[in-house]
């Protein structure tokens, strides 16, 4: 795990060679496409994509069937100013845009106009409040570590046992995946049974390697203190994964 951390790092320390620059506010504003991405681009408010031979988790035991694009926090911060839960709002609603229009059009590539516009598209929904994983209104939420569970009949049998438990309707589902995006996991709930009321989906698309004070890590990760705020975080898995960090969290075994 140290050297993949390490190759990880390495890539992301490339990737951000130029992060003491400051950003010209003035080349954010919209204007022809082509003369945008030739100018600046969108490109640069992202970090270099990691390679598939090192998209997996270690800890999920499971190669990841998407890549995705990680956005430079830094950078978004510096230009745009949103908050750390904003970003990882933006990166979720981004990659998933990115998958939805590549079902669509069977290309494995989005074209540098549309890459843009999602781009803008996606501030735009993100300065407005409109968010892809919606907060919850209760207190408590119940983060489950669902990838030990999800290919286990009989796992799932207990998980749905737990979930009709007195205690947890005491919070909030989050069904968590280290291995699964979040169209895919969508898919893996309903499968089994498991789309029963209200829940969210807390994916890797949400990991970031800055943390919530826009340092970097070794490995992309979420910060879930920062993340849901004020409200009670409790953890059910095996253990909590070194990628979901919070001083708050309460772990409890499932």
């Amino acid at each position: 795990m140290k050297k993949l951390s390490l190759i990880f790092l390495l890539i992301l320390t490339f990737g951000c060679t130029n992060l003491g620059k400051k950003e010209d506010t003035n080349k954010l504003q919209r204007r022809n496409l082509e003369e945008y991405y030739v100018e600046s681009g969108i490109v640069t408010y992202f970090l270099p994509i990691l390679p598939q031979w090192a998209n997996y988790s270690l800890e999920g035991s499971c190669r990841r069937a998407r890549s995705m694009r990680y956005l430079d926090f830094q950078k978004m911060k510096s230009s745009f100013g949103f908050t750390y839960e904003q970003l990882v709002q933006f990166q979720l609603l981004y990659n998933s845009r990115v998958w939805s229009s590549l079902a669509i059009s069977n290309l494995d590539f989005i074209p540098f106009k549309d890459a843009e516009r999602f781009f803008f598209e996606v501030s735009d929904s993100v300065h407005a409040g409109n968010f892809l994983f919606r907060l919850p209104n209760y207190n408590r939420v119940h983060v489950i570590w669902i990838d030990d569970y999800i290919n286990s009949q009989t796992k799932i049998k207990k998980l749905k046992k737990m979930l009709d438990s007195k205690d947890m309707t005491q919070g909030f589902p989050v069904f968590a995946s280290l291995c699964m995006a979040r169209i895919d996991l969508q898919k893996a709930i309903k499968a089994n049974g498991l789309d029963h009321g209200s829940y969210e989906l807390l994916t890797y698309e949400m990991f970031s390697p800055y943390d919530s004070d826009f340092t970097t890590g070794l490995e992309p990760s979420i910060n879930l203190d920062a993340f849901f705020g004020k409200k009670a975080i409790y953890f059910y898995g095996k253990n909590i994964p070194k990628v979901i960090n919070g001083k708050k969290i309460i772990h409890r075994k499932l």
